[in-house]
């Protein structure tokens, strides 16, 4: 029973026939026949009576709903902070950073606020100079990653649905675009990320090199994106809390 329904089919009718007896009570004191106008006005307040506990009841059951999903809420939260971490930790170990990147109080203390510093100024500016030396496995393991992470964001939105605040699950289909378009560049060139220089599969050795560094430089904008819808989703989250 939800307060459109209790609305539209109790509250709107009994608050109408309470008016109504309310009128007759009033037109029945014209007449002489009294009894008329104390029939309406107990019909009137048993009317206003059944009104004021539909309204108590719904208002008990609507705070109660409230509690029980602001638990929900909170365990979403949570998942969407996961799938935000999951993605700058696999980036943090792909491009071979340690922990000591973070500062060791400020993760013990502001852990979400620490992370998204160092994705903006550690990992962001590095990508570029990183993804120059990966190697085959190198972009192997991060598409299977990067595989991994979309998988994720399709399981939470399957179970959470409708449940999930507009504006983050706008941008978990924003990631999950970027992990398309990337996965998409790297399984049409798979024979060309990582591979050295004098093994590229083109018989011109220069147009090979171009090649190369133009997907790396796509790749980077991916990646690049990726990580700052991270930061976006944790500062959502943060709106949300």
């Amino acid at each position: 029973m939800t307060s459109k329904f209790i609305l539209k089919k109790l509250l709107l009718p009994l608050g109408l026939a309470s008016i109504i007896s309310l009128f007759l009570a009033y037109y029945s004191h014209t007449i002489e026949n009294s009894s008329l106008e104390t029939f309406f006005i107990n019909l009137a307040t048993t009317f206003i009576g059944i009104l004021l506990t539909f309204i108590y009841v719904d208002k008990t059951i609507q705070k109660h709903k409230k509690e029980q999903w602001a638990k929900v809420k909170t365990k979403i939260f949570k998942r969407m902070e996961q799938i935000a971490n999951y993605i700058i930790l696999s980036y943090r170990i792909t491009f071979n950073f340690s922990v000591d990147i973070f500062n060791s109080e400020e993760i013990t203390n502001n852990t979400r606020e620490e992370i998204i510093r160092v994705t903006r100024d550690v990992l962001i500016p590095a990508i570029d100079q990183k993804i120059i030396f990966f190697n085959e496995n190198n972009w192997r393991k991060l598409i299977e990653n990067t595989q991994l992470i979309r998988q994720l964001i399709d399981e939470n939105i399957k179970l959470f649905g409708g449940k999930i605040n507009p504006n983050i699950l706008n941008i978990l289909l924003e990631i999950e675009d970027e992990i398309l378009l990337m996965t998409s560049s790297y399984n049409t060139f798979f024979d060309i990320y990582g591979v050295p220089e004098d093994k590229l599969p083109i018989s011109k050795k220069i147009t090979g090199i171009k090649l190369k560094e133009q997907l790396n430089k796509i790749a980077s904008g991916h990646i690049r994106e990726l990580l700052l819808l991270s930061i976006n989703l944790l500062k959502e989250i943060d709106k949300g809390k």
